[in-house]
């Protein structure tokens, strides 16, 4: 293979050092770049020298990338790539608030590939994770960016064509920040601004021009979504109409004219006017009082149709709106992302958008209850919203090429553990796809909270074989091995976890003690292979992530290791006689959590204790 010759650029030596398969800075085929008026970008090339056109600078990238996919074929003959964008604006917003905060250096990385994939936005979205000047308590000991370590990602994002710009929260979703008695007097519920007090907006000015501080961009996401409890906590007036609805309508005329103020350019979530998340639809007159010159965001991982997009598209148009939409990559609340249901929601948002004009997306990598997901399990999903971004119809093949030469590992690798989150492939296409592998592995042995929506099925058998099916997608991968050996773990687990409480509460139910002495056994190796997961997910983490959040992980996977030693230690005494019964063995298992596997999909509070306050 014949490297492409690079000059010594910031951006291209970062390339050269991440990709020396490709690129060099000595003798190799020389490339050449021109601009043009033209949309999109062109690469050509008779087999010799390398010619790329290009509208914009990030363009670069994204042709570069596409040669190194013809590379990795052997393809030193003729040359010929043509990309015009549909999606003018192709981003990216990464949950940095549900525990997990990319280190700096791991941020550069993402940028790199981002920008390698086409991708020209990223936004990091932080509730309280960023440095606000004077106001130390946020943000405290979470991990929180810096001024400075916002600007130094900025610097490195601007060399690569992409627009870093922030996104933070004007409205709800801010418990960490109203659990300290300094923000009582702004608190309206545990989660909401009390939109009643002016000192809520002299706070939420002081945030907003501390998030922009960093950045070239004006432009900033203020979110807004989910507002639960909007005026029904100390924002309420007794005796008199509460509408959190034209709560909401001031409290975002109120923050436009923050942003104006301080000249940026908002994004907001619309899921609140249109009814999306469990509150009542606005009326006519109260779309028309939001501002038009604030850009709406229609976030949606769940419609099973294309027209159910489509319907909720033409609502903001008729509200006057043409929204951004924001697709998910199906990362949170799992180990793993689930592949299938991230390419089910692009697959029909995408080309929905398009019919209606629609060129800006933001793909969203959120991380809910934990974040245990590695980022960089993500990159197949990033992929194909690029390719949706780039293409007309996407390329599959071109898709799987490319996940290859930027994450270096096959596609199928990285898409085959989605099936231990699932014990059948229709429930991948869920509405709410399940997540029964972190469901189990997080469930209780002695009280099984979880196990008891599975009695009478044995489900050891099923992960016995996800556990060969993983081992042999991966089989010849030689990149990124902890990454890799992280699945092939959780999956070690669960082919002995999954029927443990059920093999436990029948054996003493049927005064089997041989059976007992066995499930005591199976618990220590059962902590053998925990302390193994636990430990891989501390190294993953570590390389991707600040040390903050980690604690939370580090509780819930001691608390279980210390469960099992309860469990042996309960066992042992019942079938030593110091104690005649195990009471928790006693009770019937019941289905409290409803139908199975819908019912995995659940909080780590809502799976491990029923005493957990919520």
């Amino acid at each position: 293979m014949q490297k492409i010759h690079l000059e010594k650029t910031a951006a291209f030596s970062v390339l050269v050092n991440e990709y020396p398969k490709y690129f060099t800075h000595g003798n190799g085929r020389s490339i050449l770049f021109g601009k043009w008026d033209s949309e999109g970008f062109s690469v050509f090339s008779f087999g010799e020298d390398i010619s790329v056109m290009y509208n914009k600078e990030g363009e670069i990238f994204r042709a570069l990338s596409l040669l190194m996919t013809e590379l990795e074929k052997g393809n030193n003959g003729v040359i010929k790539i043509r990309q015009i964008p549909p999606f003018k604006f192709r981003g990216l917003m990464l949950d940095s608030s549900r525990n997990a905060v990319l280190t700096v250096e791991a941020a550069k990385k993402a940028i790199m590939k981002l920008a390698l994939l086409g991708y020209n936005a990223l936004c990091f979205y932080t509730e309280d994770t960023y440095e606000v000047e004077n106001e130390p308590l946020i943000g405290y000991l979470r991990g929180k960016y810096t001024i400075k370590e916002m600007k130094e990602l900025d610097d490195f994002a601007f060399k690569f064509g992409v627009e870093l710009f922030p996104c933070i929260q004007a409205l709800g979703h801010m418990p960490h920040i109203f659990k300290f008695n300094r923000y009582q007097d702004v608190r309206d519920d545990e989660r909401c601004f009390n939109v009643r007090k002016e000192k809520s907006y002299v706070l939420l000015e002081k945030m907003m021009k501390s998030a922009s501080k960093p950045f070239r961009s004006k432009r900033i996401h203020l979110s807004m979504d989910e507002a639960h409890g909007l005026g029904l906590g100390n924002a309420f007036l007794p005796g008199k109409v509460n509408d959190p609805r034209e709560l909401f309508v001031k409290h975002t005329i109120r923050v436009m004219k923050i942003c104006k103020k301080l000249k940026l350019k908002p994004l907001m979530y619309g899921d609140s006017m249109v009814g999306f998340c469990g509150t009542k639809r606005f009326t006519s007159e109260q779309k028309k009082s939001i501002p038009k010159d604030l850009k709406v965001v229609y976030w949606d991982y769940y419609r099973e149709t294309a027209k159910g997009y489509d319907n909720y598209i033409k609502e903001y148009e008729k509200a006057g709106f043409k929204p951004m939409i924001s697709p998910g990559v199906w990362s949170w609340l799992r180990f793993w992302p689930i592949y299938p249901k991230a390419e089910r929601n692009l697959d029909l948002f995408m080309p929905v958008a398009k019919k209606h004009g629609i060129d800006e997306s933001l793909i969203t990598a959120w991380g809910d209850d934990g974040n245990e997901c590695p980022f960089n399990s993500n990159w197949p999903a990033l992929a194909l919203h690029a390719e949706y971004c780039w293409s007309e119809k996407a390329d599959k093949k071109k898709l799987k090429e490319q996940v290859k030469v930027i994450s270096g590992n096959s596609f199928d690798a990285l898409i085959s553990p989605w099936i231990l989150d699932v014990v059948d492939k229709k429930s991948a296409y869920f509405r709410t796809p399940p997540s029964v592998g972190r469901a189990f592995l997080y469930d209780d042995p002695i009280m099984g909270i979880f196990s008891g929506h599975t009695f009478g099925r044995k489900l050891n058998p099923y992960y016995e074989k996800a556990y060969s099916t993983i081992k042999s997608a991966m089989k010849k991968e030689k990149a990124n091995k902890d990454l890799l050996s992280f699945p092939l773990l959780f999956a070690d687990v669960l082919r002995l976890k999954a029927d443990f409480k059920q093999n436990s509460y029948k054996a003493y139910n049927a005064g089997n003690k041989a059976a007992l002495r066995k499930m005591v056994k199976d618990a220590s190796e059962l902590q053998k292979r925990v302390k193994k997961l636990w430990k891989m997910q501390r190294i993953l983490w570590l390389k991707e992530r600040k040390p903050f959040g980690l604690d939370v992980l580090d509780l819930r996977y001691a608390g279980l290791i210390g469960r099992f030693d309860v469990f042996k230690e309960r066992v042992n005494e019942y079938l030593s006689g110091k104690i005649t019964s195990i009471p928790e063995f006693e009770e019937k298992p019941q289905a409290c959590y409803g139908e199975f596997p819908r019912c995995s999909l659940r909080m780590y509070r809502d799976i491990a204790c029923f005493h957990i306050p919520v």
